[in-house]
């Protein structure tokens, strides 16, 4: 039971972040670095949230190639984390989850694997079926330097309630954040440096507060050979297996 919701879950955030075709571009002013968003807990949707809470994303680039950790801890329990990871590389993306607990680890040893083509075909029939977002910044309230970055303090319309929040936005760097999080930036162009998700039953806050210009290692961007790949077909096959 415990393999069929991890299963579960993961398949719900990749159907919900693959919408946004990422065009990582050679040239970016951020060609190689990481960037580290503190997350703020603001606020509860649900009686009965999730016991996980993201405490961090971290993401690394290196030129064309993109690794995104979400952080993860157990209310309950510090002791108790995961991270959810998303790796775009030269094959295709990935999907996985590594965990402090032996016996989640032990069930979550495989990461599902896409290629761009089928990413695409998927994008397109989630645009058929009116289920991509799309956002536009509404009004520029103020120009700001963030992390010694120029960037805009604005307020974004779009989702679908055509809902309004204030995010933090620069074009300075190329780090499409938003693959991960589409439930909240859907096609929002730029780079946001602070904005609010609500996923897992929790309202959270995401503020970007290092930008290290450094080495990223190629290890980053690579699957471990143990785990099992699988495609998106076998995770479907894998779901219904469990019913």
């Amino acid at each position: 039971m415990q393999s069929y919701k991890v299963i579960l879950q993961l398949f719900y955030t990749i159907i919900l972040s693959l919408s946004v075709s990422l065009n990582l571009k050679a040239q970016s002013a951020l060609p190689e670095g990481t960037l580290i968003y503190k997350a703020d807990t603001i606020g509860r949707l649900e009686a009965f949230p999730a016991a996980y809470i993201v405490s961090q994303v971290v993401v690394y680039k290196k030129l064309d190639q993109l690794r995104i950790e979400i952080w993860l801890v157990n209310k309950f329990n510090k002791a108790d984390a995961q991270k959810d990871i998303h790796i775009r590389n030269k094959q295709g993306t990935y999907m996985f989850i590594e965990s402090s607990d032996s016996i989640m680890a032990a069930s979550t040893n495989f990461a599902m694997f896409m290629s761009y083509e089928d990413e695409k075909l998927l994008q397109a029939e989630r645009a058929m079926r009116g289920l991509s977002s799309s956002y536009k910044v509404d009004k520029v309230i103020q120009n700001v330097r963030w992390l010694d970055l120029p960037a805009q303090r604005a307020i974004v319309k779009g989702g679908p309630k055509n809902e309004e929040s204030e995010m933090i936005l620069t074009n300075a760097v190329d780090i499409p954040i938003s693959s991960v999080f589409d439930s909240v930036l859907g096609k929002l162009p730029g780079t946001p440096l602070q904005f609010i998700v609500y996923e897992r039953g929790w309202m959270t806050r995401l503020t970007a507060d290092k930008l290290k210009l450094e080495k990223v290692s190629d290890t980053l961007f690579q699957v471990n050979p143990k785990r099992k790949i699988m495609s998106l077909d076998e995770m479907i096959q894998g779901i219904s297996d469990f019913k």
